[in-house]
């Protein structure tokens, strides 16, 4: 055996093998706090829009809701892995495809990390919340009140809270 073998076998190694990058399909959800995010807020668009009736759009890179509303808030998106260069052209052609489709308004495509992509424009960077396990559970303020929603009128009541909280005046009830 030579010296250079074992650096020979390493290297054919990484080339026939994909290295983990955080955000491969077989990457465990738990891998990183950010992974947990991305991937909850995913299936929170996924689960909601389907329960509502509203076109979902899953691709090997985003997951869309279309709720054919007139605020970009509410037709939502989210990367769920970094966008290369190349993939970039075909997620804005899913994308416009998806929301082209039925009436509504703009689209917002949530993304955790630094992404530049043609065609759309970067609105802001919101900010993630992070609540680490282990970590006692607040009490809320007092006078709020933090209720599941789990009927017609608590979601009626849900959306005049996000429309009147929110800059949300164009989006008449009954749209949210």
């Amino acid at each position: 055996m030579s010296v250079d073998e074992p650096a020979a076998l390493e290297t054919e190694a990484l080339e026939t093998e994909a290295l983990e990058t955080g955000w491969l399909a077989t990457t465990p959800v738990g891998d990183s706090v950010m992974r947990r995010f991305v991937v909850g807020f995913a299936e929170w668009i996924e689960s909601s829009g389907t329960a509502a009736g509203h076109p979902v759009l899953r691709t090997p890179d985003v997951v869309a809701v279309d709720e054919h509303a007139p605020h970009l808030l509410l037709n939502s998106a989210i990367l769920v892995r970094p966008v290369s260069a190349e993939r970039a052209p075909q997620l804005v052609a899913d994308l416009v495809g998806f929301y082209s489709g039925q009436p509504g308004g703009p689209f917002s495509v949530f993304c955790p990390w630094p992404t530049v992509v043609p065609d759309l424009a970067v609105g802001g960077h919101p900010p993630v919340m992070l609540r680490p396990p282990g970590v006692p559970e607040r009490s809320p303020a007092p006078g709020l009140d933090v209720r599941e929603v789990t009927s017609p009128e608590l979601l009626a009541e849900y959306e005049r809270v996000l429309i009147e909280g929110f800059p949300l005046d164009a989006v008449p009830t009954g749209q949210v």
